[in-house]
């Protein structure tokens, strides 16, 4: 028997018997979704069946009861802490899974072409979801949805729910923000099936943005965000393409040889200002795996530059690229 087997239950006129397929429905089905959630009807449910998902149901519904405002962001955590979500959804809108957000953000393609899920739910002998009502909702419709087959649920048959595409980029960039600030969004990768150096690079990038003491610009993160989500390892610098930090560093090397002054000219494109690198320098650094190295790097060049650029400044070759802190 699956872990996500429950006995039948009603929803949007239809009635499930994999957890997993209900779940991902409310997320497509926003408003009947949150409301069932808040109920406190799918705690009961599963209460014997499912104990852990039945206390963050209780949890989340406490948490409702004292911020009744806050129901949309309290539905988002919920779904992005339940283990077999297959998208990102808000509202909704249907974001997709991994393949779907790196597209979207990247400008590739809207929302509205996103893919359902990105798993498939396992064989359950669930009810068929043809039969639901389509929720009246500005962008989740599912008018025209394919019939799924009638003894799983599996996600690969359902038609992508139906979702506006206007300014869905600028939406979903606002959205993993929000996901940032609340480190909400390495659990949700996770849950969707993420690699760990994604995993590893977003976790950096949340500890970034949680922290109150630094000089890290907040509205570089996304445009990181991108480059990890594609998984882009090369960085596009001077008209060139570099496969890693260690051929970089041996272009820069040729100018380091010229003069101080060469180098220092050289590499301003890959610095933002005074105390950030260039988000895209930054994201290049850490998908090599450079972490730690990123940080000391940062300390170092924050150090030696405490006033706007001068180009009679020649900070130390040997502070800027210490040979240490890039290696093949």
């Amino acid at each position: 028997m699956s872990d996500s087997t429950i006995a039948a239950f009603p929803f949007m006129q239809a009635t499930y018997t994999d957890l997993d397929d209900l779940v991902n429905d409310m997320a497509a089905h926003w408003e009947e979704g949150k409301a069932l959630l808040f109920s406190g009807k799918l705690r009961e449910h599963v209460r014997k069946s499912h104990p852990s998902l039945a206390n963050a149901c209780s949890a989340v519904e406490k948490e409702y009861a004292q911020q009744p405002e806050e129901a949309d962001h309290l539905f988002l955590q919920w779904l992005c802490k339940y283990p077999g979500i297959r998208g990102l959804y808000y509202q909704g809108k249907a974001y997709g899974g991994l393949p779907d957000l790196a597209a979207v953000l990247s400008g590739k393609v809207t929302a509205k072409t996103a893919s359902y899920s990105t798993k498939a739910a396992p064989d359950t002998k669930s009810a068929s979801s043809a039969t639901k009502a389509a929720p009246d909702v500005k962008s989740a419709s599912s008018n025209g949805k394919a019939a799924p087959d009638t003894k799983s649920a599996s996600s690969n048959a359902k038609a992508a729910p139906d979702v506006k595409s206007a300014s869905s980029k600028a939406e979903l960039q606002k959205l993993l923000h929000h996901l940032l600030l609340t480190q909400l969004l390495c659990t949700l990768l996770k849950n969707l099936g993420a690699k760990q150096e994604l995993l590893d690079n977003v976790r950096f990038l949340e500890k970034e943005c949680a922290k109150t003491n630094t000089k890290f610009a907040p509205e570089n993160a996304i445009p990181m965000l991108e480059v990890f989500l594609n998984d882009r390892k090369t960085l596009l610098f001077d008209g060139q393409t570099f496969q890693s930090p260690a051929e970089l560093a041996r272009y820069l090397q040729e100018f380091a040889d010229i003069s101080k002054s060469a180098l220092s000219r050289k590499i301003q494109p890959l610095f933002q200002n005074n105390d950030n690198f260039a988000p895209s320098f930054e994201a290049f650094i850490l998908m090599h795996g450079f972490a730690h190295e990123l940080t000391l790097w940062k300390g170092r060049f924050q150090e030696i530059t405490t006033k706007p650029y001068d180009s009679s400044d020649t900070p130390p070759t040997e502070e800027a690229f210490p040979d240490d802190y890039i290696q093949s």
